[in-house]
């Protein structure tokens, strides 16, 4: 079994989803996801709180692959900046304990998950928990997508190299 740990970084919410598939049945058509947790990490007044919650996930769930959504450049500096300082934590938190990493933009997954590069959290969330039929909110879903996004590309193999890009793998 793998277990993938996916973060969605935000300013006020960081949303989180560990999900667990076996690799050698993702190549049959009756795979099964197993959702594990997701939900969101608030972001406390202090990037240590929000360290120290996805460091709980990783010592809790001991990921193989940690997979986080690429930031793209915002018109306000001061947003990608904060955008920013969360990813770095998630590297730094799989750097620590030694897990692989994978980033996917937002438009590749949402390409994956709904069809359509440019779809509204709404639909991502809709498809998300038709899925895998929870109650979640649009960070958590988020962070689903990312995983199952993951996962899908993986099996398919259908995403150009620069989509998907490792930035630490032992």
């Amino acid at each position: 079994m793998k277990t993938i740990l996916s973060i969605d970084p935000g300013i006020k919410h960081y949303g989180y989803a560990v999900i667990e598939y076996d690799e050698q049945e993702l190549y049959n058509n009756d795979y099964e996801l197993k959702l594990l947790v997701a939900g969101d990490i608030e972001n406390l007044s202090s990037y240590r709180g929000v360290y120290e919650n996805i460091r709980d996930l990783i010592i809790s769930y001991k990921p193989s692959l940690l997979v986080v959504e690429k930031i793209f450049m915002n018109i306000n500096p001061k947003t990608s900046f904060y955008l920013n300082s969360g990813r770095t934590m998630c590297l730094l938190l799989g750097e620590q304990y030694n897990i692989p990493i994978h980033e996917l933009s937002s438009t590749t997954i949402k390409k994956i998950i709904t069809g359509y590069g440019h779809s509204t959290k709404e639909c991502i969330q809709d498809i998300v928990l038709k899925y895998f039929k929870c109650q979640i909110t649009f960070n958590g879903s988020d962070a689903i997508a990312i995983g199952l996004s993951y996962i899908l590309s993986y099996k398919e193999q259908n995403i150009k190299n620069d989509d998907l890009s490792v930035i630490y793998n032992l």
